[in-house]
C-alpha cells in the first residue's frame, strides 16, 4: 500500500504530480467536505478498476423503501489513453482517521493516481 498526497488547487491552476498506483493505495488527511477527486490516467493497453468501498455508514434507511446499502464507487478506466476523474469523495468513504483506501485491480502497471482538492469556494 503506498500513500497519495493530496494536492490542493489553487485559482492559478495546477500541474498535478502523478504516481505509480500499487494493488492497494492509501490517501491519507481526506475531509468530508466531499472537495476531493482521484485523477487516473491509464497508459497500459489493458483497462484498470479503481474501487473505493464505504466505510461508514455503510448502510442508510430510505423513507417508504427501508434500509440500502451503500455501494462501493467502482469505475473503469479505459486502455491506452484512459483519463478519469473520480469524485467529489462522499464522507461515507472516508474511515475515522481520515484515510480513503483506493482497491486497484486488472492491469495497474501504467497506472498513476494523483489526489486533488478543490478550494474552498470564495464568499
Amino acid at each position: 500500500m503506498s500513500a497519495i498526497a493530496i494536492q490542493v488547487m489553487s485559482p492559478a491552476g495546477l500541474a498535478p504530480t502523478y504516481q505509480a498506483a500499487t494493488a492497494s493505495d492509501n490517501v491519507p488527511g481526506a475531509t468530508t467536505d466531499e472537495r476531493l477527486f482521484i485523477h487516473a490516467l491509464n497508459t497500459n493497453a489493458a483497462t484498470a478498476t479503481i474501487t473505493i468501498n464505504p466505510v461508514s455508514p455503510t448502510t442508510i434507511k430510505s423513507p417508504g423503501v427501508g434500509t440500502i446499502a451503500v455501494p462501493a464507487i467502482s469505475v473503469v478506466i479505459p486502455a491506452t489513453t484512459g483519463n478519469k476523474m473520480i469524485g467529489p469523495i462522499p464522507a461515507a468513504y472516508i474511515d475515522a482517521t481520515g484515510n480513503i483506501t483506493l482497491l486497484n485491480t486488472g492491469t495497474i502497471t501504467n497506472l498513476t493516481l494523483a489526489a486533488i482538492r478543490a478550494p474552498a469556494q470564495s464568499a
